[in-house]
């Protein structure tokens, strides 16, 4: 069974008041501090806070670590909504007027090389989200349901490289669930990020002021909230050639793009279809 029935018409203000400062504590250390003050009339007035430290070994190298605590108010129609519904082994009721909060330790590095062509950013993390609102889509209509706690973990990576006539982008991120309670919403949930995501972006600058660039990307099984998006993990690339012509009024920019160019059949992203192969053809004309 499944109900909703708003009683009547809402509306609300929203204030916020935020700052930020920062303090150079020696010429290699930097401390940042910022605060979010926020009233929302539906709900108990939050305070948001972050504090980050950036030590700066030399020119090429500095480390970073940071520690926040934010919070989300819920939506309207997630705020004033009533549900109910009894799904085998979930039970899923009406999410409350709670905030959302979230709990985030940061540690990251970052180096130059060659010269300053190449940049590597790592960066470490933990999340523990505190009454997370959740959106159920998949048994019918929409509902929502609180999740009382449910943390995460990972790293982030970029490389990236410039040089005179080619570039190189390469990122990576790798996110963990940490089941605490609610066992079963965790294992519904888990989905909702994929656990491995990869891009690599390569472009080259031809002689003749033609740019030509290849895209690889992949995407672990993954869902939007808890509508299946994507049942398997999918891989695709996309090939780009693009040129500037200049002209007496203006600049012409025109690419031809191709899209998923091995035909991967599994591409479903956000519930659209795109396991097909397509051209694209584009001009854009400044004056």
């Amino acid at each position: 069974m499944w109900f909703f029935y708003p009683d009547e018409e809402n509306s609300g203000t929203t204030w916020r008041v935020f700052s930020n400062a920062e303090w150079n504590i020696t010429p290699a250390l930097l401390l940042n501090a910022g605060l979010m003050y926020e009233n929302t009339g539906r709900i108990d007035d939050f305070l948001s806070s972050r504090i980050g430290l950036n030590y700066r070994v030399n020119d090429k190298h500095s480390l970073r670590a940071g520690l926040s605590r934010s919070w989300r108010a819920p939506s309207f129609y997630e705020n004033y909504s009533s549900f109910g519904y009894l799904w085998e082994p979930i039970f899923v009721s009406d999410p409350g007027s709670l905030k959302e909060g979230l709990d985030s330790i940061e540690i990251g590095y970052l180096g130059h090389f060659l010269d300053q062509k190449m940049a590597l950013d790592i960066k470490f993390f933990y999340h523990d989200f505190t009454d997370r609102i959740i959106l159920f889509d998949e048994f019918g209509p929409e509902f929502y349901s609180r999740l009382n706690e449910y943390e995460q973990a990972g790293f982030e990576m970029q490389l990236s490289y410039t040089g005179e006539t080619d570039s190189l982008h390469l990122g990576y991120s790798y996110v963990k669930e940490i089941e605490r309670d609610n066992s079963e919403l965790v294992e519904a949930v888990a989905l909702s990020s994929p656990e491995q995501t990869l891009s690599l972006l390569y472009s080259h600058r031809f002689a003749n002021d033609w740019l030509g660039s290849i895209s690889l990307f992949y995407v672990d099984d993954l869902r939007w909230n808890f509508s299946v998006a994507s049942t398997v993990p999918v891989s695709w690339a996309d090939l780009k050639l693009a040129r500037k012509f200049k002209t007496t009024n203006g600049d012409l920019d025109v690419s031809l793009t191709a899209q998923n160019i091995f035909d991967e059949e599994k591409i479903n992203l956000r519930g659209r279809d795109s396991g097909e192969r397509r051209i694209l053809l584009s001009a854009k004309y400044s004056f």
